[in-house]
């Protein structure tokens, strides 16, 4: 009884980080669905003045379509239920992959690289809609800190050591104080102060994204933390198992 008890304690947990993660890529679908909005009604607008033609407008029309699509990707490892049930070993560069894709319409032109991840590695046992939650915080977190930054690079990289396994996020954002890292997953910490321009992006700034990635992580059985980054990155998080 008790251990089914604590399975379901798990599971709950498990759930409620993934439907936070869901709800702040919600506030970002909504700033892109605004644009949207409004992209939209210029390009009727124009229509009507015949100032672009029906051809051109389906063409803006198709743009649009395809970002919305790339969007509501965002949230498929929720809405299918088979992927959001699914439990097991992941292959670490499949799931870091996925979660690059879905919050690539976020990304605003950085790529996240995860080729450093070894093909046959995999991820500690898990749900995959809670990995995928975890990484999505920590990219979205990682492309917050990088999008003012003169050099625009998050890579992915992996491996094992004398503590284990572990995988790793590393940008060239804006840094991180190591002394004082530890704070940053507590609820509404925020890593630095958000520009207008980054916040009219709709893009994180809550403060609750590494509290949710240590609740994910705990889940998982796993611990994350910011350590020290390699040259030529400023900053890198780190889950180990």
């Amino acid at each position: 009884m008790a251990r089914r008890e604590q399975e379901a304690a798990e599971a709950r947990i498990g759930l409620l980080g993934t439907l936070a993660t869901a709800g702040i890529a919600a506030v970002a679908h909504e700033h892109e669905a605004g644009k949207q909005n409004l992209a939209l009604a210029s390009i009727a607008s124009q229509l009507r003045s015949g100032a672009i033609t029906g051809e051109a407008a389906a063409h803006e029309i198709d743009k649009w379509l395809e970002r919305a699509r790339a969007t509501r990707r965002m949230f498929s490892h929720l809405l299918d239920e088979q992927t959001r049930d699914s439990t097991g070993r992941f292959l670490a560069r499949v799931v870091a992959e996925d979660a690059a894709t879905q919050v690539l319409p976020f990304a605003r032109g950085i790529h996240i690289s995860t080729t450093k991840v070894p093909e046959e590695m995999r991820l500690a046992f898990g749900g995959y809609a809670e990995w995928i939650a975890l990484l999505q915080n920590v990219f979205l977190n990682a492309i917050n800190a990088t999008l003012d930054s003169p050099t625009r690079r998050i890579d992915v990289d992996a491996g094992s050591d004398s503590t284990g396994t572990w995988l790793r996020v590393q940008d060239t954002g804006s840094g991180v104080d190591l002394a004082t890292a530890p704070t940053l997953f507590l609820p509404f910490e925020r890593r630095q102060a958000i520009s207008a321009e980054r916040a009219a992006l709709g893009l994180g700034g809550s403060g609750l994204g590494l509290t949710i990635v240590q609740m994910l992580a705990s889940d998982l059985r796993a611990n994350v933390a910011f350590e020290q980054p390699d040259p030529d990155y400023s900053t890198a998080f780190v889950v180990r198992w």
